[in-house]
């Protein structure tokens, strides 16, 4: 099979894998929220925040070093030294975390069944990092699709875990359960997998995790930077105004998170190419980038906008009755979500062309500022600051890594076709809101044909550039 084809199988394959997989996660939040309640469903968000907070401190930004040095190299003995070696340290690090947390969490302003959660979903650091660090093996060989199966599983083992405790009544921390079940499930079969492919296994060097942590450390103090931006909101909502509050802020908060999966995703299939062409292929490394930046203009626009105006029927059918008030956090929330695609195109593309340390500054100016304003303004307007100024910090990011792009890698996106897409995007909106009386899938199925008919007539892609999105030819 070509590259492109197994690059359009990859993209096929992996998004509806993910489609699929958001669907089961999106009915197991449903369970979720009526099982707990507000205040319990704020409680259970609040201890995900605390296991973001860790994940990002294992993640030292090994996923995507690991991904770019395998894939400048054809040498399998180097490819397994590189990926057992950073495994290894990954394993380290969540060990490390784990003690931190048993050490911190008795010292934090909750209640018990709150902190047994956070130390609970602190050992799933082991498991659910272990397998994003192995997911560039698979990655490099276009096999990415084999991953989202796996996470797939893992999910579908979580909604069965979630049902069963919807149907006898457990607690909060066996809902929590679900979280390692899902991450367990996931790592046992990506590990296998993995180790099938490279001979993966334990290795050690000070030398050798000297140098991959120096090359990594950048990223790995962005993706805490990342964290205390994108995450931190949820924390300081929690101390400052309580459960009910956070419960409120989560259920929408956790719908966007759930699309925000999906750039990741799909950057994660273009990134080799990148790496492989940005210094050897400028015109193939165009070609892909600007096909790239079409399509991450159509999902976002469409995702975001199909969003904000059904937000009050997905909230009804995520989250239930009582979180009414959930509705309008959401539609500020989605225009993050454009923030959200936006960022892991420009992020990539600078990590592509080995500029992380300019990246930093982006996301050190980010971190800063969301943090001040939540401070100051969480007090006053409780949820809907949080709302506001992540929508503001998602749009700067790639604002600011735009401007990195064109001075470091000298790449300008088409504009024109996100001007087209986001003039279609409009009309759809306008039907969804005209149709607010329909069956919401009927509006889902309308809304998106008339979407996707207007930004082709409008010329944001055209028939070629639909069979070959991201082709490298």
């Amino acid at each position: 099979m070509s590259v492109p084809k197994r690059i359009a199988f990859n993209t096929i394959f992996s998004s509806t894998a993910k489609i699929s997989w958001t669907l089961i996660a999106l009915i197991a939040l449903g369970l979720v929220t009526r099982h707990l309640g507000i205040q319990g469903f704020g409680e259970y968000t609040t201890i995900l925040a605390f296991y973001f907070m860790l994940s990002a401190l294992v993640d030292l930004g090994l996923n995507h070093i690991v991904l770019r040095e395998i894939s400048y190299r054809e040498d399998e003995e180097k490819e397994t030294k590189t990926v057992s070696l950073a495994f290894t340290i990954r394993m380290l690090m969540s060990l490390l975390m784990v003690l931190l947390a048993g050490g911190l969490v008795w010292f934090l302003p909750y209640s018990l069944e709150v902190k047994k959660g956070i130390l609970l979903v602190s050992v799933g650091l082991f498991f659910s990092s272990g397998y994003q660090i192995l997911a560039g093996v698979f990655q490099k060989r276009l096999l990415a699709y084999w991953v989202s199966a796996a996470e797939l599983l893992g999910r579908a083992a979580n909604l069965f875990w979630v049902f069963l405790c919807v149907k006898f009544g457990a607690d909060l921390l066996w809902v929590l359960g679900g979280m390692i079940a899902s991450w367990f499930t996931t790592f046992i079969i990506v590990y296998i997998l993995a180790k099938k492919k490279i001979g993966l296994k334990l290795e050690f060097s000070f030398s050798g995790s000297k140098k991959l942590i120096k090359s990594a450390l950048p990223l790995g103090i962005s993706a805490v930077v990342t964290f205390l931006y994108f995450r931190l909101d949820t924390i300081i909502l929690s101390v400052m105004k309580g459960s009910v509050d956070v419960g409120i802020y989560g259920a929408a908060y956790k719908i966007v998170e759930n699309v925000s999966y999906f750039p990741a995703m799909f950057m994660g299939l273009v990134m080799p190419l990148w790496a492989r062409y940005i210094f050897s292929d400028r015109k193939k490394f165009s070609r892909v980038a600007d096909r790239t930046f079409d399509a991450i203009s159509i999902i976002a626009i469409g995702v975001a906008g199909g969003i904000y105006s059904l937000a009050p029927k997905v909230i009804a059918i995520i989250a239930g009755a009582g979180f009414e008030a959930s509705v309008v956090v959401l539609r500020i929330l989605s225009v993050a979500i454009v923030g959200l695609f936006f960022a892991q195109y420009f992020n990539m593309m600078l990590i592509a062309a080995k500029k992380q340390k300019q990246l930093l500054k982006v996301f050190l100016f980010c971190a800063v500022f969301n943090i001040g304003a939540n401070f100051i303004f969480i007090g006053r307007f409780s949820y809907l600051a949080a709302a506001v100024i992540s929508s503001i910090t998602e749009i700067l990011v790639p604002i600011l890594g735009f401007v990195l792009v064109i001075k470091y890698c000298k790449y300008r996106p088409r504009l024109l076709s996100f001007l087209k897409v986001l003039a279609a995007g409009a009309i759809m909106m306008g039907f969804l809101f005209l149709t607010e009386k329909a069956p919401i899938y009927l509006q889902i199925v309308l809304g998106g044909g008339i979407y996707l008919l207007f930004s082709y007539f409008m010329g944001a892609f055209s028939r070629e550039d639909f069979k070959k999105i991201i082709s490298a030819r």
